[in-house]
């Protein structure tokens, strides 16, 4: 066994079960965990030994510090970081994927579409980080994940850890023969040395990557290091398409614009790289394949926003179609829920988490419709019992026929015992009213959602419900995602986006997540343009199984970040 392997296991064996490691690390070495408090994989990136030193280690801290705030769908999250026996790390989650080196080894070149859309999901979490004032440095294919067709970013800030105050990625290649940056990927100022290097050479290390990925070959080549930095600081780089006849022109200039030798003459910021490759940026599956966006650059924005509406229309009928087809004809039901009580400090986050959950498990069946948890919460009367005439006044103050209320109370370890009614406002009668036994809130839930269904199956033409789901199958994820639902009721934005990003970073598939949390940054930060578009993209690739109303929003965020830039007072912004 790894002597090193051994070592980590040993030393981590209080937060972590250390498993095997992996390969891509480079001059670092990666390992595959599982954290023992949340039992999440995650990977620790062991740092070389030889850069460790007081001096190194306090930088690296403070560098860490800055760059885990970062949050953005298309950055890869630090989880934590720091030194244990002279060893610096940190740990970042587990994406199940490959790196983009692992798929340019397999195919070599890729496809026009694939190479613009990781080129522009890229460039939008630079755009985040340098308006942060955090700059990568080492952009190159190594570092940048794919997972479900969308691309992550990893390492961020790593390499300004490495650089002491004073030494350049130069002359750190010449004495201990590892770079902060990489040679083939590399600004000719940062190859340089220069003190002011911005964040316009990840502009340029991205160009490279760009150009890699389209021709099959790095623009600067050479038998040495040396050779390659040559070639970098004095050769022009090659045009794309002289090497592959069809890259579209569009594509071709904004390239080369990126690798110009000067800062000055680069894309003065990674958005404009972005708006550069114009219709060639990526766009939202089948039905955004189907729209010239040529063609909708000269349509007026009245148009394009009626456009979204009828489109949002026509996935709406499409999603409520099914549910709907035994109703007939029949009017929409309202069901409203009530904040549930909870005995017990460790049961508070489901006072308003089981309305978030019981709204959407109920919201679509056939002719039910459920009030907005928001409107729900926002008529409840803090400190009222949930019982029964709680839950027929609540009913009344929003208009809803049916009303569910109830209490939670913990028995033994985890489970819960959930205590639930049924009543009818309109006559005032309760139509059921049992315990439910489950080993966890979220089973709870489960089990009222179809007897519930059940109940009101008797009274009105539900037929076949479509199974649904939150989007989340980890219970952390969920807990974090409810607890930002409650601190986004309360217009509490930093709690809110918090929440969210740590539901984001142990689920980065979590739509509901994700849609959130681009919200968030453009209620609170007034940014609406990469940041909240890569949010709203990255949700709508993970939309299938959530309840109807919870898709077609998303969907219409989706377009809408095509369409109109992401623009928070469009329709579908409203329509939440």
């Amino acid at each position: 066994m790894d002597d090193l392997l051994e070592h980590l296991r040993k030393s981590f064996s209080d937060s972590y079960r250390v498993e095997e490691e992996l390969k891509g690390g480079g001059m670092s070495r990666l390992f595959f965990a599982t954290d023992l408090a949340l039992n999440r994989r995650v990977v620790i990136k062991i740092l070389p030994p030889e850069l460790t030193s007081d001096m190194m280690a306090a930088r690296f801290k403070r560098e860490s510090q800055v760059t885990a705030h970062l949050q953005h769908p298309n950055i890869l999250p630090i989880i934590t970081a720091g030194l244990r026996e002279g060893l610096m790390y940190y740990v970042m989650p587990f994406i199940s994927g490959e790196s983009l080196r692992e798929r340019l080894k397999r195919e070599k070149q890729l496809p026009i579409n694939d190479s613009v859309t990781i080129l522009c999901e890229v460039a939008s979490a630079l755009s985040y980080a340098h308006k942060q004032g955090v700059i990568h440095r080492d952009i190159k294919p190594e570092n940048i994940l794919l997972q479900d067709g969308h691309a992550i970013l990893a390492d961020f800030g790593i390499a300004a850890a490495l650089t002491p105050p004073g030494e350049t990625p130069h002359s750190r290649i010449t004495r201990t023969g590892i770079s902060v940056g990489t040679v083939g990927y590399m600004a000719p100022e940062q190859s340089l040395g220069g003190h002011d290097v911005d964040h316009r050479a990840d502009i340029y290390s991205l160009g490279i990557v760009g150009h890699e990925m389209l021709a099959g070959s790095r623009p600067f080549t050479g038998a040495s290091t040396q050779a390659i930095l040559a070639a970098n600081l004095m050769q022009p780089p090659p045009r794309l398409d002289h090497l592959r006849d069809d890259v579209p022109i569009p594509v071709c200039r904004a390239i080369g614009k990126a690798l110009k030798k000067d800062p000055a003459d680069r894309f003065q910021n990674a958005s404009e790289l972005i708006s550069a490759l114009g219709e060639h940026a990526p766009r939202l599956s089948n039905i955004s394949r189907a729209i010239s966006v040529r063609r909708l650059r000269r349509i007026s924005k009245r148009k394009i926003a009626a456009g979204v509406v009828l489109l949002v229309i026509s996935v709406g009928i499409g999603l409520y179609s099914r549910s709907h087809a035994p109703a007939g004809l029949a009017e929409a039901v309202t069901v409203v829920v009530a904040p549930f009580d909870a005995s017990t400090s460790d049961l508070k986050l489901w006072h308003e988490g089981m309305v978030d959950l019981l709204a959407r498990n109920i919201d679509g069946a056939g002719p039910l419709r459920t009030v907005s948890p928001t409107v729900a919460i926002r008529n409840w009367k803090t400190g009222t019992r949930s019982d029964r005439n709680a839950a027929v006044q609540l009913a009344r103050s929003t208009k809803a026929r049916y009303a569910i209320y109830g209490y939670l109370v913990p028995t033994i370890g985890d489970s819960v015992r959930l205590h639930y009614g049924l009543v009818d406002a309109a006559s005032d009668s309760v139509l059921v009213e049992e315990d439910a036994l489950a080993g966890t809130v979220e089973q709870a839930a489960d089990r009222l959602t179809v007897n519930v269904l059940g109940e009101l199956g008797k009274r009105h033409r539900i037929g076949a419900v479509r199974s649904t789901s939150i989007g989340s199958n980890s219970a952390l994820a969920l807990k974090a995602f409810l607890q930002g639902e409650q601190y986004y009721r309360r217009t509490s934005w930093d709690s809110a986006a918090a929440s969210y990003a740590r539901a984001i970073s142990i689920d980065t598939g979590f739509a509901l997540a994700l849609r959130r949390a681009g919200q968030v940054t453009a209620w609170h930060t007034s940014e609406t343009d990469s940041t909240t578009r890569a949010f709203a993209l990255r949700a709508g690739s993970h939309i299938r199984s959530l309840a109807p109303r919870d898709s077609l929003l998303i969907t219409a965020d989706s377009l809408s970040s095509v369409l109109q830039g992401s623009d928070p007072n469009s329709l579908n912004w409203r329509l939440a």
